[in-house]
C-alpha cells in the first residue's frame, strides 16, 4: 500500500476554485499517437476531465474522459481516428464536475510529424 501526503501548503480546493496546473500534448513519431499529460489543483471532489482533438477543418479525431480522477497527475495515449493530410491540430482539455459548467479550459494547437515509414505496420 503507497501512502502519499500532499504538501500542507497545498490544501485540496472546492470545485469552484480547481484548475488545471499543466497540459501538454506529445505527438508520437507514428503522427498516430499523441501522450496527454495532466497535473490539476489537489482535489476536495473527484474531477472529470474531458479531452478533443480536432483537426485543422473541426472534425474530431480522438477524444477520451477521465472521469473522477483520483490523482493530481495523470497521462494518457489518445489514438487518432483519422490521418489528416494537414498537421496542424488542437487539443482542448475540460476540467468538469457533473451538472457545473467547466471550471478550466485549455486548448493547446500542435503538429503532428511526418509519419516515420519505419514504424509503419
Amino acid at each position: 500500500m503507497e501512502i502519499e501526503f500532499l504538501d500542507p501548503a497545498e490544501a485540496p480546493l472546492p470545485p469552484d476554485q480547481m484548475s488545471f496546473r499543466s497540459v501538454e500534448v506529445e505527438p508520437y513519431s507514428d503522427g498516430q499517437r499523441l501522450k496527454v499529460s495532466l497535473q490539476v489543483a489537489p482535489f476536495q471532489v473527484r474531477p472529470s476531465i474531458d479531452l478533443t482533438v480536432t483537426n485543422d477543418q473541426g472534425k474530431v479525431v480522438a477524444s477520451s474522459s477521465i472521469v473522477e480522477a483520483t490523482e493530481t497527475s495523470m497521462s494518457v495515449t489518445l489514438h487518432l481516428r483519422d490521418r489528416s493530410s494537414e498537421p496542424r491540430h488542437r487539443l482542448t482539455a475540460l476540467l468538469v464536475y457533473p451538472d457545473r459548467d467547466p471550471v478550466d479550459e485549455r486548448i493547446l494547437e500542435f503538429a503532428l510529424p511526418d509519419p516515420d515509414p519505419s514504424e509503419a505496420n
